[in-house]
């Protein structure tokens, strides 16, 4: 089955989407297609942790009880390992651990799309898994 996996930045636009109404709408289009679909919706748990900050923290624990369809993806010692060879193949280091994580999410659904506000480091991560699909909001 395909899993439709979210970076900081989509999730943050279905939270608060006043924050970008514009970007916001494409993420909830693409978000219905999944859902038309049956995809799996999934957050890395290191997702929520960058989101998890300051007076955020309520807004997003606020919107997770609210959208049960979502799973909240583990950082298990599986998927450490996965993040740790990931970075290291892309030469990348612990500033890309979010981005890494949410590629290794992704690898562990099979097939999935990742919409992400950071194509670049994505994609570095990404590099030609053919499983893969990269969707830039």
């Amino acid at each position: 089955m395909t899993a439709l996996v979210l970076d900081c930045q989509p999730l943050n636009l279905l939270i608060n989407p006043t924050a970008d109404p514009a970007t916001s709408k494409e993420v909830q289009a693409i978000l219905e297609v999944a859902r038309r679909k049956g995809w799996d919706l999934v957050v890395p748990a290191a997702v929520l942790a960058e989101l998890y900050r300051g007076r955020h923290a309520a807004e997003v624990k606020s919107w997770l009880s609210r959208n049960k369809a979502w799973r909240i993806e583990p950082t298990d010692e599986e998927l450490a390992c996965v993040v740790g060879g990931l970075l290291h193949a892309a030469g990348r280091g612990s500033e890309d651990h979010v981005d890494a994580c949410v590629v290794a999410t992704a690898m562990r659904a099979g097939q999935a799309k990742i919409v992400t506000g950071d194509p670049g480091d994505i994609l570095a991560l990404v590099g030609a898994n053919p499983a893969l699909t990269v969707v830039s909001v």
